[in-house]
């Protein structure tokens, strides 16, 4: 007959304890992190330029860079107004929005005036940012705006 001694079982017992330890911490740090997987999966899962965007700025901005892709064409024109104090900061400087939006031909104007050329060069292929109420819709009559959400939208043809 084979005797166990008391240094085995307490050896089990140690083992098991352990064992117990781990599992119930190990699903204490799942739900835990839980709350910043989900979000990091959503990000991983979609194109490398809206992942850039959501990453470096907020993920408002990413979706707005994917509403922008999905809605204006790769061999369009678009106007970006640039000269009043509440702008969109990552739209706001001309060569970042360029890495977001490429290949679309960005014109980065002062105002409506200063433009004309651009918006009359190819009327059918011209789009216009909306940021923060600028440019308001009377001045594009001929362009319907398509809003992302209250501070940002796109005037199209």
């Amino acid at each position: 007959m084979v005797r166990i001694g008391l240094k085995f079982i307490n050896f089990i017992f140690l083992i098991l304890l352990i064992a117990t330890a781990v599992v119930y911490q190990g699903k204490r740090a799942w739900s835990f992190m839980s709350h910043w997987i989900a979000p990091t999966t959503s990000i991983l899962s979609t194109n490398p330029i809206e992942r850039t965007a959501a990453l470096s700025f907020h993920q408002d901005f990413g979706n707005f860079i994917h509403f922008f892709q999905t809605n204006v064409p790769e061999q369009a024109t678009v106007v970006v107004l640039t000269a009043y104090p509440n702008g969109i900061e990552p739209i706001a400087f001309a060569d970042l929005f360029q890495y977001f939006v490429f290949p679309r031909k960005l014109v980065f104007c002062s105002s409506l005036d200063t433009c004309q050329d651009s918006l009359q060069a190819d009327p059918g292929k011209t789009y216009v940012v909306y940021q923060n109420g600028v440019p308001p819709q009377t001045e594009l009559p001929s362009l319907h705006l398509k809003s992302f959400n209250d501070s940002l939208g796109i005037y199209i043809p």
